[in-house]
Parts: structure tokens; sequence; C-alpha cells
């Protein structure tokens, strides 16, 4: 039963009481058609059986119920199930169950009549046929029960295909895996597909199911399929479904780790949650989950049950030393006992110790142990590790300091996790570093004497603790902690280390989004102004002019910028020069002095610096040379970048980001989603995942999935609200949020959309993010036009004009340089003549041609389609057709759907011949055959609807007016309306336009 998610009114989900369980099967798609595929072989002729096999949990049952709803209009479905009996279990419990479902199907009079002679024999299943015919001897009642089984089914698979399903299987009786053994062996030429679910887990070694399978493989008509656990994107899939909102990455990994991508499990525990989803890890496990998994491990001898008890305390896993000593328990009864749990399906061996077989098995034997218990086994493995003779790892490190904070030992527990960062440090395990670091404060006011203890003060810790959070790309834990730094540190005893602290807290709110970065580096700024420049004044500085880039000011940018460079030179601190060159350069590019941007570019490239300084070069470069439509350097720089990162979430965002954009402009979008993709599964803090988010929805756009755009929008909007939002974000969002609405036909909200960005002071101060807004806006302008034209509507025509001039005036402001600038400028110029009903040959081949020379195929199709279109009504349409082809073959290439069907009515409109291209055909081509419209009357109707005169209809569609006058006359004949309007109203009554796409007229406006 679905359970609805209950607000506790604080924008957390309260307890639910009831199982809550996902409405669509997730995850299963292959799995389904190769259901599909076996019932396609059966209903040929080949009957076909499939297990199903798969551990507890892991949807079995919803698989094959789903797949049974699907084909139950073609075939009849019959499912029944084994019982979890003692002994044997029934005899023939599943075959009994599944024809009693067929008696309620058609009676026990049609399955008696289907039946025949045999009705009496099969009374043995179904009581409800009448007397059993005890006719033959005892020896003989079997093979005759088995004989009239596959009667019946030959002659129900006769009437239509027949899909039997039998569950678990693994419960089945002895003589109900001889029926189906014999039914897999006997069926024939019968139209039937037989699915056997089954638990892979529960088939230890002499499972009687084992042998029947190994058996059946040698069949050619048997298959197996095995159901794998969910990727992380399938969980999250799930929780949407469940949950009924789309869960934050925190939410998905942490159900993930739990559940192992175990459906039930993910299902059960969010079912079992007390809080918000995103405390998972900490809720406990509902009492039918703990029962589900205790019911294996307790049907396991005692020694093998006390065993495990003291495994489940080392985790996951445990090494086969390290059990015996502290289990106290020697060879060879450890090793027989766990054996028993490994033949259980409990523990899974390898070289080295055991490991369980899932995560909430391990934690329900963990949680069934007593508090006193748990705590003498945590103090004996951790006596036990750190008296171990081998040299000290991280990874046993972490498990002394676990093992000790888990046994109440905080002293001990504080050196442990202080000797784990340590360790962690050294390897660059930064999140395993910070965890261990957060313990140690954790611990601090519980254990007197802290500070020598570890021969650090808690300001030493926590300054640390910052450093780590920056490094791991955790910013939302590296604010929080120099916050509480901030609240320790003497201000005025030491000011420079006080302002080094206010500058990472800046940098750490820049990264996560979050607000007052500026505020953070004015005081920094402050408390380091009076003292000698030395480098707590260049990194403030520095922050200063990375900080100010962005907002963007450039002017105040360049000047901190400089003046950090200067001191950083003076005092021959090398990093901060670097970085703060790679910082001037951007600035360069913004300015549009892009000779001077790349030469302090190959000015850091140069220096003899760390790796830190060149991350920040690879982002800030990539980005400039994909500004100027260097699309693959921009790729090879961002990738090199990227080859550099370990651990920093956000950079690896920014430079994929860097990457993935270049290759949306080459038109290689399934590479730039698929890349995208993998970066959003890291988690990164949410501007930098709003960043990869807008990308993605640009290639939506593009393949008219407006939808999930519009959804990525939204989403993108929830995630800045509470940030400091930038150009890079605050711009590209509203070009994608104006091209959504233009999609949807909400002309009115693109343009306000346009107005609003067009008078935001980023936008001024943005060249680059300029563009998309303006090329978009004259789009806007030109259905604005359209539909005052058609409405003869004076206020939407003073709108259009009035944001035509503000285009008009910040295109005349901006600089162009590279070559994507000048396509986007000739791209607008030539839109706003077109809005203007301007058809300019010369405007749209120089947009094309631009395009074409900045290396975008798909803005050059647009470009080329708006050309072939002027070539129409010039009535030049042989070249107008070569270049519908060529538009065809990019739209094709790129997937891009609404480019096509633009394509194709352009084609239409202007009948010319595309040499066997297949036109894709507009979607109520069946509604408009009902009533006798031929396509050339659905474009003419398309445009009635949208209010154009026979005089407009014929521009569009290149004939004379009359012949636009005969098509419409005849339109409203095979309607039967009389007059325009009535023919208007038809259409979007008789759903006859539903296909049609957004703004009043032919124009595609799905352009990029």
């Amino acid at each position: 039963m679905n359970a609805v998610p209950v607000s506790s009114g604080d924008g957390k989900l309260g307890a639910v009481p009831e199982r809550m369980s996902s409405h669509d099967l997730v995850g299963r798609t292959a799995e389904l058609d190769e259901l599909t595929a076996a019932l396609g072989d059966a209903v040929a002729g080949t009957p076909t059986t499939v297990f199903v096999g798969g551990e507890a949990g892991i949807g079995k049952t919803r698989l094959v119920t789903t797949f049974g709803e699907r084909v139950a209009a073609d075939a009849r479905v019959l499912v029944g199930e084994c019982l979890q009996l003692t002994g044997d279990g029934v005899p023939y419990a599943p075959f009994t169950s599944l024809f009693r479902g067929l008696i309620r199907d058609i009676g026990a009079a049609g399955v008696a009549g289907l039946a025949g002679p045999g009705a009496g024999v099969l009374a043995r299943l179904l009581p409800e046929l009448g007397e059993v015919d005890a006719a033959g001897d005892s020896r003989s009642a079997q093979a005759r029960l088995f004989e009239h089984v596959l009667l019946l089914i030959e002659s129900l698979a006769r009437e239509r295909p027949l899909v039997l399903v039998i569950e678990d299987a693994h419960w089945a009786g002895a003589s109900t895996r001889d029926l189906l053994l014999f039914l897999v062996h006997s069926l024939r030429d019968a139209r039937v597909l037989l699915l056997v679910t089954y638990r892979t887990d529960e088939l230890h070694r002499t499972h009687p199911l084992r042998r029947l399978l190994a058996e059946l493989e040698r069949s050619r008509a048997v298959q197996r399929l095995e159901l794998g656990r969910l990727s992380r994107d399938d969980v999250r899939e799930l929780l949407t479904d469940i949950l009924g909102a789309e869960p934050e990455p925190a939410q998905v990994e942490a159900t993930y780790e739990r559940t192992g991508g175990n459906p039930l499990f993910v299902e059960e525990l969010v079912s079992c949650r007390q809080t918000d989803v995103t405390l998972l890890l900490e809720a406990g496990l509902s009492d039918s989950l703990r029962d589900l998994l205790l019911t294996r491990v307790e049907r396991l001898p005692e020694p093998t049950q006390e065993v495990l008890r003291v495994a489940a305390v080392a985790g996951i896993a445990v090494e086969h030393e390290l059990l015996a000593a502290v289990s106290g328990v020697a060879d060879p009864e450890l090793s027989a006992a766990l054996r028993v749990a490994v033949e259980g399906n409990v523990l899974v061996a390898d070289e080295r110790g055991y490991t369980f077989r899932h995560a909430l098995l391990r934690e329900a034997v963990y949680e069934d142990l007593l508090p006193g218990e748990r705590g003498r086994l945590h103090s004996r493995y951790a006596t036990e590790l750190t008296g171990h003779r081998e040299p000290l790892r991280r990874g046993r490190a972490a498990a002394i300091a676990y093992h000790w904070y888990a046994a109440f030992d905080a002293e001990r527990a504080l050196a442990a996790a202080w000797e784990a960062a340590a360790q962690a440090d050294r390897a660059a395990a930064y999140r395993d570093r910070l965890a261990m670091l957060e313990r140690v404060l954790e611990l601090w006011d519980r254990v007197p004497g802290a500070a020598e203890l570890i021969g650090a003060e808690r300001l030493d810790v926590l300054e640390a603790a910052v450093e780590t959070a920056a490094n791991s790309g955790d910013s939302e834990r590296g604010v929080a902690i120099a916050t509480a730094a901030l609240e320790v540190v003497e201000r005025a005893r030491e000011p420079e280390r006080a302002a080094l602290l206010y500058s990472q807290r800046a940098k750490l709110r820049s990264s996560s989004g979050r607000g007052g970065a500026m505020k953070d580096l004015r005081e920094a700024e402050r408390l380091v102004r009076p003292l000698p420049p030395g480098r707590a004044l260049a990194e403030v500085l520095n922050r200063m002019a990375k900080t100010l880039m962005l907002e963007p000011d450039d002017e105040a940018a360049y000047a901190y910028g400089q003046e950090a460079l200067a001191i950083a030179r003076a005092q021959g601190y090398a990093d901060i020069e670097a970085r703060t060159l790679s910082a001037l350069a951007s600035i360069e590019g913004h300015f549009g002095r892009i000779d001077a941007a790349l030469a302090k570019f190959a000015e850091v490239r140069a220096m003899d610096v760390g790796v830190w300084p060149w991350l920040a070069l690879d982002t800030n470069e990539s980005d400039l040379l994909e500004g100027i439509g260097d699309h693959e350097k921009a790729i090879e720089v961002a990738r090199a970048g990227l080859d550099r990162i370990t651990v920093d979430t956000v950079r690896s965002c920014h430079l994929t980001a860097n990457i993935a954009e270049p290759l949306i402009s080459l038109g290689r979008w399934d590479e730039a989603l698929a890349l995208i993709t993998e970066q959003l599964a890291l988690e990164p803090p949410p501007s930098a995942r709003g960043i990869l988010m807008m990308l993605r929805a640009r290639v939506w756009i593009g393949r008219g999935e407006i939808a999930a755009a519009a959804r990525t929008a939204a989403t993108v909007h929830a995630l800045l609200a509470e940030g400091y939002v930038v150009a890079q974000d605050l711009l590209p969002l509203a070009a994608i949020e104006a091209r959504v609405a233009l999609a949807e036909g909400r002309v009115d909200d693109a343009a306000d959309v346009v107005k609003r960005a067009m008078n935001d002071p980023a936008l001024s101060r943005s060249r680059r993010y300029s563009w998309p807004i303006l090329d978009v806006g004259a789009r806007a302008v030109t259905d604005l036009r359209a539909r005052a034209d058609a409405l003869r509507d004076d206020v939407t025509r003073h709108r259009a004009d009035k944001l035509e001039r503000s285009i008009r005036q910040r295109l005349g402001e901006l600089i162009v340089v590279g070559r994507v600038e000048p396509a986007y400028r000739a791209t607008v110029t030539a839109e706003l003549c077109r809005g203007r009903g301007e058809a300019d040959a010369a405007l749209w081949r120089a947009a094309a041609d631009a395009w074409r020379d900045a290396g975008q195929p798909y803005e050059r199709a647009w470009a080329s389609l708006r050309l072939a279109e002027c070539l129409a009504a010039a009535g030049d349409r042989t070249s107008a057709a070569e270049l519908i082809r060529e538009v065809c073959e990019t739209a094709d290439a790129l997937d891009a759907r609404p480019l096509r069907l633009a394509a194709d009515r352009l084609a239409a409109r202007a009948r010319v011949d595309l040499d066997g291209a297949e036109p894709v055909p507009p979607a109520s081509d069946d509604g408009a055959a009902r009533f006798g419209l031929t396509t050339r009357e659905l474009e003419v109707l398309r445009l009635v609807a949208a209010g154009r005169t026979n005089r407009q209809i014929a521009a569009e569609l290149f004939m004379s007016p009359k012949t636009a006058s005969v098509h419409v006359s005849r339109i409203s004949s095979k309607l039967g309306v009389h007059g325009r309007g009535e023919a208007a109203a038809a259409a979007y009554r008789l759903h006859l336009l539903d296909d049609r796409e957004a703004g009043p007229h032919d124009a595609a406006p799905l352009a990029p």
C-alpha cells in the first residue's frame, strides 16, 4: 500500500506508518524487454521458460507483475505462489493457486469444459471440479495428473497466448518441482511462457532447486534472468517516485549506501524514518525489515549466530585473524561456524576475511546486540587493532578511532581520531581527514587536557578542518567550521590569522553559492590593511579580485589583482603570483583583450608552481577559450585540469562544465550529457550543480524535451534561492527560462524574462552571457510581432517595438571578440529584421557562415533554415531544398526533433523536393484524416487558427491569395462549419493542432 508523505510543518516529512512503495517499476527496462522477447518466442510457437532470480526484495515479483499487466491485453496471465512452510511444502501449491485464478476468470464449468475427460483427474488440484477420478493405481496417478495439467495448459494456449507465473520456487516442494520439470520438457508447440521466480540467497549448496536449474539449463527453451541491485540513478528515481519530489543528492547517497540498491530495502527504509529523509543514515530499521533480515540469521546454529554478532561489531567486513582474536573462538570451531554463515548466504568469504552479504543485514545483527555487549566488543576490537604488529595503516587508524568512540572511551577516541586525521592527511584523503578532525572537535570538551594530549589547541584543529573542508570540496561544512573558528580567534592579538579565516570563509561561501563573501573580505581587508604588506594581505587582495570578477565588477577586480600581484612578486610568494595572474588573465578576457589574456595564461604556465594554481589556471583558461569559440582547445585544457583533480568536487564540477559546454557547442551532445550525469552523481554544491543542470537543459531544449528543461529551471531557481547569485548563474538561467516559455507558447512570459535580464546590472558587465539573452530576446520580438499582426493588437506591437529598441541599444554597446560573438551578432540582427517581415537572405547567409566559422552545427542549422525560408520566398526552391536537406541531416545527427520538424514543415510549405528525405508527419495527421484534410489544408488551418488573413497565409505558404481562399473554403466545408472563426474553434476542439509548436506562426521557436 502506498502512503502519502505527511508534512510536519517545518518542511520535513513526518512519520509514515505504512511501507511506502513506488508507483512505477524502476531500473528494469532491459529485463522487461527480455521478458517481452521471450513472450514473442512463445507466441511464435516456441514455448519458453524464464527463471527470474535475485535476492530477497530485489523486485522479482514487481517485475513479473508489471510484465503481466503490460501483456494482459494480448495474453492470459495466471499466477501461483509457493508457500513457505515446514517440511517439503504444500504439494502443487502454485499450480493449485494459478488454476483457481482461472476458475475465477471463467468459472469451474469453463475449466471443466477445457479439461474434458481429465476434469476428474485435475480435481486432485481443484476440488471445485468435482469428484476425484481415482482410476488406475497410485503409481500412475501422478503421471496422469501431469498429463492432464499439460493438456489443460495447451487448451488454454490455443485460445490465446498463456503466461504462467510460479512465484518463490525456492520454497517449492518436491512434487511442484517434478511437475515444473515435466512441463518444461513436455511443452512443444504451445504458445506458453513460463516465468519462475526464486531467491538466489536461499539456494544453499544442496538446495534441490539448484539441481533442477542445473538440469534445465541444458535446454534451449530455458533462460536465466538474474536481477541485480539498482544503480544510484535508479535509487534516485525510485525515491522521487515514492516521495513525489526529487530527493537531494545526500538523500540518494544515504539511501543507496544503506540499502545497496535493493528496492524493497529502499521502500522499507523510507517508510521507517521518523524525520527528513536526509537523516536516513541515523534512521532505525522498521520491525518488518529487521524481522525479514534476522530470519535468515536465526535459522543458523547458535555458535554461528554468536560469531556473526562479533563480526557485526567490526563493520561490514572483518579479517579472519582479527575476528578470531576478538571472538576468542579458535579453529576449527571458528571456521566451522563461519562456513555455515557463508553457506547460509549471510557472509561472503574472500582471501582476507568475510563480508556481510548486505549492509542492512549486518545492521540488523548489530542492532540486536545489547548495549553492554556492543561496548565490550568495540573495546576489544580497539585493543586488538592498537596492539597489532603490522605498521599502522590509515584504515586501521580510523578503525581504532571508531571502536574507541563506540566503546564510549572519549580520551582514547580523541587521541586515535587525531592520529587517524594525520594518517589521512598523508594519504591526501581529505574527506576522511575532515571526519576525524570533526570527531576531535566533538570530543574536545569531554576530555580534560585535550590540548596536551594531542599537542595542539582547539583553534589549530578548527583551522585544519577549514582547510580540509576546502580541499575536499565540502564548502557547507567549511563555512560552519570557519564560523566556529572566528568565534575563537582573538582578532586584536592575531589580526592576520583572523583575516585569513575570513578570506577562507569567503572562498567557501562563494563555492557553496552562499552570500556574504564580500562582507567577509571587507572585514579581512580592514584587519590587514594597517599591517606591513605580507602574505595575509596578498591572499586577501587576491581573493577580492576573484570574487569581484564574478560580480562582475572587472575594474575593481583588476585593481585588487594588480595590487596583490605586486605584493606577491615583491615578497616572493610564487603561488599567490600564479593564482593572481590567472585571475587577471580572465579579467583581460572580460575586457576583450584576448591577446593579453592568453599571454598571462602562458606566463603562469611557464612558472614553477604547484598543482593548485594550475587548477585555477585550467578553469579560467578553458572558460576563456570556449567564450571565444576555440572549443577543441577549451576541452583539451579543461581535461588536463580534470586529470589533476582527486577530491575537489567544486573545481571538478567547473572543469566538467568547461568540457561539457564546448562539447555542446560542437554538437557532441551525447558525450556532454554522459559527462554531466557522471559529475552530478558526485553531489556537487548547489552553485556548481546548477551550472551543470543548465547545460543539460540546453540540450534538452534542443531535443524538444521542454518539460524536463522547465523542471530543471525550477530546480536551479531553488538551488540558487539561498545562494550568492552571479552573472554566470543568473543570465544562463534567464536564457533557459525564456526559451522554455517560447517553446510552450508563452511569449509574454518569455519577453518578461528577457526584460528582467536586460535590466539587471550583470548584463551590462558580462559580455559573454549577454549574447544568449539578446538572441532569445530577438526571437521573442518576432513572436510578439506575429501575434500582434494576427490579432491586430497595438499593445503587443508596442511591447515588441520597445523590446527591440532595448536589444538594439545593447547590441550597439557590446564589443565583439572571438568567433562566437560575431555569429550571435549576425543572428540577432537577422532575427530582428525577420520580426519586421524583412526576409533578408544576405543577413541569414552571414549568420550561417559565422556559425560555421565558430564550429557550432546546431546554431548554423537554424540560420541555414532561415536562409532557406528566404530563398524559397524569392523563388529559389532548388537552393532552399539543398539547405533544408543539410538541416535535416544535422537535426537527425543531433536528435534535434524541433529542428527537424521545422525543416519538414518548411519543405512542405515551400513544396520543395528533398530527394527522398522522409519528413516527420505532424502528430495530428490522423485526426485531420478523419475529416479528409490534406497536409496542405492542415497547414492552412494552422494559420487560420493563428488569425492570419488570406494574404498572410499566401505569403507564408508561398501561394497566391486566391489559392489560399480556395483552401479556406474547402476546410470549412470538410469541417462542416461556417466562417474562419468556427474553423479555428473546431480545430482546437477536435485537437487537430495539438502538435503545433510554440508561437502563433510556423516559425520554429526552439532555435538555440
